[in-house]
């Protein structure tokens, strides 16, 4: 099993609306997500592909697209982004038989690698929904902190909701790399 990430691609992009607007209410309720706060499919895509045609340093989101043996699975973005700042993560597994063995830690790290190397971020924090257990327990796993619970509202998309924030530095980051090698 080949494992890997790249720079979303503008066919991508559709898959990645897809991915919430085509979803079952069910599931976009155990992201927090709230259906009525999704854009409209063109909408949400045009600003998308403009957003990917601006330069990094100028971005306020970005993806990358997650690939076991050649085939999309997921995704994972920055939102937020504060150019050699920080910026908030996200997580996405879309196929669902690549759930749960392990790949999405691995597919997380190496996005986190060309995060801090893209975005030359000193913070990365994520914010995922408190009742979503898959998020919560891969944040640890890479060496995020938790730092709070509150109740908020973490996204343009998502509902009122308890939310954890995590928050891994570049240091840590590097620290645990070279643990690694």
């Amino acid at each position: 099993m080949k494992l890997s990430i790249r720079e979303c691609g503008v066919p991508d992009i559709d898959r990645i609306v897809g991915y919430f607007l085509d979803a079952h209410p069910t599931f976009l309720d155990g992201l927090g997500v709230d259906p009525n706060k999704l854009p409209e499919r063109e909408v949400w895509r045009d600003a998308l592909v403009a957003e990917a045609e601006r330069p990094l340093e100028q971005r306020e989101r970005h993806y990358v697209i997650w690939e076991i043996d050649g085939v999309a699975v997921g995704h994972s973005n920055l939102s937020e982004i504060q150019f050699g700042v920080q910026a908030h993560m996200h997580l996405h597994m879309w196929d669902v038989s690549a759930r749960r063995w392990g790949s999405g830690t691995s597919l997380v790290r190496a996005s986190i690698d060309r995060y801090f190397e893209l975005f030359r971020l000193e913070n990365l924090f994520s914010e995922p929904y408190a009742l979503n257990p898959a998020a919560n327990r891969t944040l640890p796993k890479l060496g995020f902190r938790f730092l709070e619970s509150y109740d908020g509202v973490p996204g343009p998309i998502s509902y009122p909701q308890p939310v954890n924030r995590w928050r891994l530095t570049r240091e840590e980051w590097e620290a645990l790399r070279r643990e690694r090698a």
